[in-house]
Parts: structure tokens; C-alpha cells; sequence
């Protein structure tokens, strides 16, 4: 328990706002740590200590991070970013649109699993046991593996592609974009 006691700090730390001045290192830094939380939360000890009640803290930062880093980050994408993309020739922002619609139908995906998991997390917050736990373990699950799956592929994928589209004004733009959207929330 220990070692998870450890890791779940490390998890806690957001990238620093002062990096927004390379977004696109920035975006990266926070896919990465995207990962290690699905990690973290997809093995069965965490999700078993979830649904017993015995680490509050491992329910109130899952409860964090999807009703708001998440969405942030899909706003920083969906705002901040994809508007940027569109430049280029027709063959090129017609390959950008449908990439950018795909990731929408993932975001959409994702929103719906997300209410049902913070249905759950609300009584556990409460902490009442769950009527029926392999309901959270199985929304949970679908929804951190597809998480992981869509941070991986942004970092292989997507992100190389945006970075030799964007160029150092762009760059300036969508930081100040992300600056804003943070700001807005405080």
C-alpha cells in the first residue's frame, strides 16, 4: 500500500501553468500523466480500496480529475487548438477535419461513461458502499482504457502532426487561449 500511497502523489501534481509557454510540451507532459492516472486507477487494488472506502483521497482526486482536468484538457483541444489547424490546403484540412471530428466523437464518448462513473464516485464521496460496484468497475475501466488509448495515440500521432503544422505565432495564440480558459476558473 505504500508504493501506491507513492505513486498517488506523484499523480497529484499537475504540469505547472508557467510551462503553457510551450503548449504543445505542456499538452504532452499532461498526456503522459493522463496515463499514469488511468494506470494507477485501472489496477484492481486502487479500484478494490475505491469501493471500500479505505483512501478518500484516491476518490475526491478521481473525482478532480474527470469533472475538472479533463474537461479542461478537452476544452484546451477543442478551443484552443483545433482552431489553429485549419490552414492549408483542401486535402489537408479535409485529413485535420476528419481527425478533429473523430477526437470529438471520442470526447462525446467520453463525457457519456464519465456521467455514469461520477454517479458512483458521488455516493462513495459520501461514503455509502455501492449497490453495485461491477457497475463503476466496468464504466471506470472502459473509460480509463480509452482515455490511455487516446493519450497514446495523441502523443504518437496527433501532436507530431500539429507541431509541424503550427507555427511560432500559433504557438503564442493557443497559449494565451489556455492562459485564458485557466484563468476563467479561478
Amino acid at each position: 500500500m505504500a508504493l501506491l500511497l507513492n505513486e498517488f502523489e506523484d499523480l497529484c501534481i499537475s504540469t505547472p501553468d508557467a510551462e503553457l509557454d510551450q503548449p504543445l510540451s505542456y499538452m504532452q507532459k499532461e498526456r503522459l500523466r493522463q496515463i499514469k492516472i488511468c494506470d494507477f486507477y485501472l489496477k484492481s487494488e486502487v479500484f478494490n480500496a475505491l469501493c471500500e472506502g479505505e483512501v478518500k483521497d484516491w476518490i475526491m482526486f478521481l473525482d478532480l480529475f474527470l469533472s475538472v482536468q479533463l474537461p479542461l484538457h478537452i476544452q484546451d483541444e477543442q478551443e484552443c487548438l483545433f482552431p489553429l489547424l485549419f490552414k492549408g490546403t483542401a486535402a489537408q484540412e479535409k485529413k485535420i477535419g476528419e481527425t478533429i471530428r473523430y477526437i470529438c466523437k471520442e470526447h462525446k464518448f467520453d463525457k457519456g461513461l464519465t456521467e455514469f462513473v461520477m454517479e458512483d464516485l458521488s455516493t462513495l464521496k459520501k461514503g455509502r458502499a455501492l449497490v453495485n460496484p461491477l457497475r463503476l468497475e466496468l464504466n471506470l475501466t472502459t473509460l480509463l482504457k480509452g482515455l490511455s488509448n487516446h493519450a497514446h495515440w495523441e502523443l504518437e500521432s496527433f501532436l507530431p502532426l500539429v507541431e509541424e503544422k503550427l507555427d511560432k505565432a500559433d504557438l503564442e495564440k493557443m497559449a494565451a487561449r489556455m492562459r485564458e480558459t485557466r484563468a476563467q476558473l479561478q
